[in-house]
């Protein structure tokens, strides 16, 4: 527990002498003069009439002295060029005077206390909430931790806040309302109390009450706001000095959204998080916030989304890949999330994403240990979470289908992922054509290949010619085959949906091969 001695000239205010060669000196306790005392501590701060000075005394250095001037000062303290010295003409001033300082240290035991336990709740790795609801109960007012981008996290006590449009509107949508962002500049005053709470702004006209927020920084930049409303009682000098302390440790806590990229854009990042989890989905309110945070995008977009092929958490693992990416893609729109990297890489055209691009990719993700998909190209920043889930599914799909490129892209999975997702609900095996279904029997029990043979002439468009040299056979031992396959079903290969149904048992069949053969005698 520590005040500096600037704070004691503050409760001694404007009627007393003062000589303070060492303003910014730590007091960390109190002494009554008495006469027998012969040595001064730099820390303590000694106060009683002059007349209880010690006598006889040669130097005095580095004392701090409140006196109430009952005689004449010693010249001992007088020539002193180091001690720090107030002096009360009057009893009422110096009791005055007294009863401040006593409230400047209560309040600096019970800051001392308040961080203490949140020091505790820290090494007891307990969450952000519960740190929140701590603070609520000795702030006494509702609380909000938001991110960057005004995104509402978590908070605490804010349920019982009535008659505000505009708390029930963040409650209710996760962001704080459009028209906060017009006034949160024009309005915040900042209060600075001898250098303890610059991190406090004050907000006093786009509420009904006011509302304090506490800057969260790490390395000099925003991540985020503690705000507390002054809802149930005045915030005091006290509640200050305790959203103070918790903007800190919650720069310490909120780690995880950032990790340790210190060259990362936190507004940026908050933002792109926030679209994912989908806390805004409005297309004109997406458009207005990039705008406020100054995200210029070529028009063309993509998202690209890496995985590590082995599944386990390794934070550090997942902010080095981060910074990779962002060097290699040459894009701030990188952020982790649910476990993996989600970069929005924008270009000017869509041939930026050609074979050469995606195998410079792959190297770097190979080294890593990683994989990535590739979503559809979109325009409208709004489409970013849906692309987002194409990647998902994509990376999905590729697994479940044994693909081990290290880079995939979605338009080469649609028809696979619609089909996956279709199976959830139906049996994909009704979907295949019945002359798939009688060819895979008769391959299974004449031990002929008439199933692939079928496919491969379809996938060229019934060009024995192409369809041979792809089989590697003779034109007329495919052209044999394909006689033998319209004879055992009676297949019409000129037939427009005949040959899309061939097409889609084709996929089916490279999705559950096992399943089907299993079922084909069925």
């Amino acid at each position: 527990m520590a005040i500096d001695f600037s704070q004691i000239v503050e409760c001694a205010g404007s009627r007393c002498r003062k000589i303070v060669p060492a303003p910014e000196r730590n007091i960390v306790g109190c002494d009554d003069l008495r006469p027998e005392l012969s040595h001064f501590a730099s820390d303590c701060l000694y106060s009683g009439p002059v007349s209880r000075l010690p006598k006889g005394l040669e130097h005095i250095s580095d004392g701090n002295f409140m006196l109430l001037a009952d005689e004449a000062l010693p010249q001992v303290l007088l020539a002193s060029h180091s001690c720090n010295l107030l002096v009360m003409e009057t009893k009422a001033d110096y009791d005055a005077c007294i009863e401040n300082i006593k409230r400047v240290f209560d309040i600096q035991i019970r800051v001392n206390n308040f961080s203490y336990g949140i020091l505790n709740m820290c090494h007891e790795n307990r969450g952000v909430q519960e740190m929140l609801n701590a603070a609520y109960q000795a702030i006494g007012n509702p609380i909000m931790l938001v991110d960057a981008s005004l995104f509402l996290m978590k908070h605490a006590g804010m349920e019982t806040v009535r008659n505000e449009e505009q708390i029930d509107f963040t409650l209710t949508h996760g962001l704080l309302p459009e028209v906060y962002l017009n006034t949160i500049m024009a309005e915040e005053e900042r209060h600075s109390h001898g250098g303890e709470n610059e991190l406090i702004v004050w907000e006093s006209t786009f509420f009904q009450h006011r509302m304090v927020a506490g800057r969260i920084l790490k390395n000099g930049r925003l991540i985020g706001y503690l705000k507390v409303l002054e809802y149930n009682r005045p915030i005091t000098r006290l509640e200050e000095y305790y959203i103070s302390i918790l903007c800190k440790f919650f720069s310490i806590t909120l780690d995880e959204f950032y990790g340790a990229d210190p060259t990362g854009n936190p507004m940026v990042e908050s933002f792109l998080n926030g679209l994912l989890e989908q806390k805004i989905t409005d297309a004109d309110v997406i458009q207005s916030r990039a705008e406020r945070i100054d995200l210029e995008l070529y028009d063309t977009k993509y998202v690209i989304t890496a995985e590590f092929v082995e599944k386990y958490r390794n934070t550090d693992r997942l902010y080095l890949l981060k910074k990779q990416l962002k060097n290699h893609l040459n894009r701030s729109t990188v952020v982790v999330y649910q476990d993996t990297v989600v970069a929005l890489y924008d270009v000017k055209n869509m041939d930026a994403l050609s074979p050469d691009s995606i195998k410079s990719l792959s190297a770097v993700l190979e080294a890593n240990g990683c994989r990535a998909a590739v979503s559809m190209p979109f325009h409208r920043l709004g489409d970013f979470y849906k692309s987002y889930v194409q990647t998902r599914s994509c990376l999905l799909t590729a697994q479940k289908l044994g693909r081990t490129e290290t880079v995939v892209r979605y338009e080469d999975f649609i028809v696979e992922h619609m089909f996956l997702h279709f199976s959830d609900v139906f049996d994909l095996n009704d979907l295949v054509h019945p002359s798939v279904k009688l060819l895979l029997r008769h391959d299974k029990e004449k031990n002929t290949d008439f199933t692939e043979t079928l496919f491969c002439y379809v996938r060229h468009k019934n060009d024995i010619t192409a369809a041979a040299k792809a089989l590697n056979v003779h034109y007329n031992t495919l052209k044999y085959r394909i006689n033998r396959i319209v004879e055992l079903t009676g297949v019409d290969f000129d037939d427009e949906m005949t040959a899309f149904q061939l097409i889609i048992s084709d996929k089916i069949l490279g999705l559950v091969r096992s399943e089907l053969d299993g079922g084909a005698g069925e």
